[in-house]
């Protein structure tokens, strides 16, 4: 995984989730950083929540994580499956809001990113 703390300063991340993905629908994840930062140098450690990697966790399931088109994630963009957490590092300008999809076997959570307003 990308190294989020070789950066020159590590922004926390509001993480709310709207809805735990089920074996009958999908999740939602909102991810809210402060204003102001993409486009700079700071990087980002956001922990995947429990609720939405639990349910399909005892399987042993494969993690990963695309654009919600199912398209490779940006590369600034590095997933952790050992500390089930993602990074960004140096966020491109204009590159907020992104959506992301989390894939862990069948279940399925789409990802907001974006910047608080």
């Amino acid at each position: 995984m990308g190294n989020a703390a070789a950066s020159s300063r590590l922004i926390s991340a509001k993480v709310n989730v709207v809805r735990a993905p089920t074996a009958q629908s999908g999740g939602v994840v909102a991810v809210v950083v402060p204003k102001g930062t993409a486009g700079t140098d700071a990087g980002l450690a956001i922990p995947i929540p429990s609720q939405v990697i639990s349910a399909s966790m005892a399987t042993n399931q494969t993690i990963k994580i695309t654009l919600a088109n199912n398209a490779p994630a940006p590369s600034w963009i590095k997933f952790s499956p050992e500390t089930k957490s993602f990074a960004a590092t140096s966020v491109p300008a204009k590159a907020l809001p992104i959506q992301l999809a989390l894939t862990v076997g069948n279940y399925r959570t789409l990802i907001q990113l974006s910047e608080s307003k």
